[in-house]
């Protein structure tokens, strides 16, 4: 499956032939299950409301186990429905958040009257996992009640060597809030412990290529033959993949790499397997690719050689400004006899100051300048001085220096 990555074989599509004149059953895993139960105790001596509930705690030992039917107890009788509700913890404290609880399985069966077992048979098996407490709530239709004995601190805890009961308490209505307690529930659970057989397998992509599966026949009489199947799992799903436009900056030396992953829009590309290999068609580009759209390809595979590709705009732009090399130092320059004001120079035309760019050559720089200007007339006091540099592009870069303006008075 393209989506979920998975694939479900039925082991009956996996047999040539059968030879067999009476029904039969085709499984692989599992074995037999060992079957289990624990009853508490039926001799209620007290009851709650039609459509009531009773509460209790499950403890699961060494191994998973699967409830399949219940016992209860209720005076009534005549065929009854009840739901069965699980919560991973306990029960306690719970009684009245309706909320926190799952409908795990809903249970049918005939009524047999005070103090006998009734059998309630599931739906779907509750399966409880092993080393885990579940709190566990069965409520009853309408026109039954559950039949209880009240706790007495001695009769309120069951185990054997699969599981523990704890037990519990009661409420007229369902999740209401108001329990009685402790009250012991009469009943008894049928469980069955270890993995049952399945009808069918399901494969992921951690199983590509070829996997053994042991395909059990079992007839109505129980009589079993096994063989042995080889299902090869392929991939031929191609990858989901979509592009998204790009910018890229060009680095100190006018150039810069291009990456796949630049154009993948990831939300939206999707391999069920997963994507392994990128590739894009332009790998780098330069100064020479300012301003031209590119239109790159984009191709993605995934473990099993399937492949996609997707297209998308490349656009190459430079970010970086020019370098200024022999900006003058700090210094202190005295404004000259008779003069209240120094008159800054023009620190470009003294020389020794030179610029470097990525993309542009000397020559294509010519906004170039200084701030405070040329022929700007400074008292004393201390000032930065920047001068900058322009290239075609519109990138600015620039260097300071302090000017410290100091008259030396003379002796008239």
């Amino acid at each position: 499956d393209g989506t979920t990555g998975t694939v479900t074989v039925n082991l009956a599509d996996l047999l040539v032939s059968v030879d067999e004149a009476c029904g039969y059953t085709v499984t692989t895993g599992g074995g037999a299950p060992i079957p289990g139960s624990i009853t508490s105790l039926f001799g209620a001596d007290n009851g709650g409301s039609a459509g009531g509930a009773v509460y209790f705690d499950v403890t699961v030992g060494p191994e998973d186990i699967s409830v399949l039917d219940i016992d209860i107890n209720t005076a009534e009788t005549g065929a009854f429905t009840m739901e069965v509700y699980t919560i991973v913890g306990t029960y306690v404290g719970n009684e009245g958040n309706a909320g926190a609880w799952t409908l795990s399985a809903n249970g049918t069966g005939t009524a047999m009257g005070l103090d006998v077992p009734s059998n309630a048979v599931l739906d779907v098996p509750v399966t409880l996992l092993a080393g885990t407490t579940y709190g566990m709530a069965l409520v009853l239709d309408a026109s039954h009640g559950h039949d209880y004995t009240n706790g007495d601190g001695t009769n309120q805890n069951y185990s054997n060597a699969d599981v523990s009961l704890s037990l519990g308490a009661a409420s007229n209505v369902p999740f209401d809030g108001s329990p009685f307690s402790p009250r012991v529930f009469n009943g008894t659970l049928h469980y069955e412990i270890g993995e049952p057989a399945a009808t069918e397998v399901t494969f992921d992509c951690s199983q590509l290529g070829l996997n053994q599966v042991d395909v059990t026949v079992t007839d109505d009489s129980g009589n079993t033959s096994t063989c042995t199947a080889t299902v090869n799992v392929i991939d031929n799903t191609d990858p989901i993949l979509v592009c998204m436009d790009a910018t890229v900056e060009l680095d100190e030396n006018g150039m810069a790499e291009v990456t796949p992953d630049l154009f993948i829009d990831t939300a939206n590309s999707f391999d069920a397997c997963g994507i392994t290999i990128t590739a894009v068609d332009v790998t780098d580009v330069t100064c020479d690719d300012i301003g031209t759209a590119i239109t790159v390809t984009v191709f993605a595979s995934d473990a099993s050689g399937n492949l996609a590709s997707c297209t998308a705009t490349l656009t190459v732009v430079d970010n970086l400004g020019p370098t200024l090399v022999g900006c003058p130092e700090d210094q202190t320059v005295d404004p000259g006899p008779l003069n209240l004001f120094y008159e800054l120079p023009d620190y470009w035309a003294l020389g020794g100051i030179t610029f470097s760019d990525n993309c542009s050559e000397e020559g294509d720089i010519t906004n170039f300048g200084q701030s405070p200007a040329a022929g700007t007339l400074l008292p004393d006091g201390t000032y930065t001085i920047t001068l900058f540099a322009e290239d075609e592009y519109g990138n600015v870069g620039e260097c300071t220096f302090i000017l410290t303006i100091e008259s030396i008075l003379g002796k008239d």
